[in-house]
């Protein structure tokens, strides 16, 4: 998908909130949103399955208004960056 797109900052806010959002996105004639999930805090161990299913829920909303999303997940931002222990 190539275009301009709008930044939706908490992919697995709410669904009311999330789906007002996106509404705008799309009302405002945008058709695609970029994403980005913060997993710092699961960088050393699992995605725990209600976080998991809360990001599932908030791509299901971005189809659901029509919307396509680039995606882009890390764990390694903020205070992690110093550690290069974690980055080699």
């Amino acid at each position: 998908e190539r275009g301009f797109y709008r930044d939706v900052e908490n992919l697995a806010a709410g669904p009311s909130e999330l789906r007002g959002e996106l509404q705008r996105i799309y009302a405002g004639g945008d058709r695609l949103v970029l994403t980005h999930i913060r997993l710092d805090q699961f960088r050393d161990r699992p995605i725990p399955p209600a976080t998991l299913q809360a990001i599932e829920a908030g791509l299901a909303e971005v189809r659901r208004a029509g919307l396509k999303a680039i995606v882009r997940a890390s764990y390694n931002q903020a205070e992690y960056m110093a550690d290069r222990r974690i980055m080699m």
